[in-house]
């Protein structure tokens, strides 16, 4: 016979899987490009981490704190 706290256990365990298999739908179906993305992070949430939030995206970290810079002012006159 199966104990309560296995049968809770069981249960937990089969949430974390469905929540698991949301988010990986999820991602898979975010097809936006990096910068919207980039906007969706909210830096001042405290309950999840930017890590976290990144993760979620499916963005990289460093895309959130350092965007790509692009060519400089000068680089753009003389490539023209």
């Amino acid at each position: 016979m199966i104990s309560e706290t296995e049968a809770l256990t069981a249960e937990l365990y089969q949430q974390i899987g469905q929540l698991k298999v949301e988010l990986d739908g999820l991602k898979k179906n975010l097809d936006l490009p990096l910068a919207a993305k980039r906007r969706m992070v909210e830096p001042e949430t405290t309950h999840i981490s930017i890590t976290r939030q990144c993760e979620l995206l499916g963005i990289a970290r460093s895309s959130f704190y350092y965007p790509a810079a692009g060519e400089g002012a000068e680089n753009e006159r003389l490539m023209k």
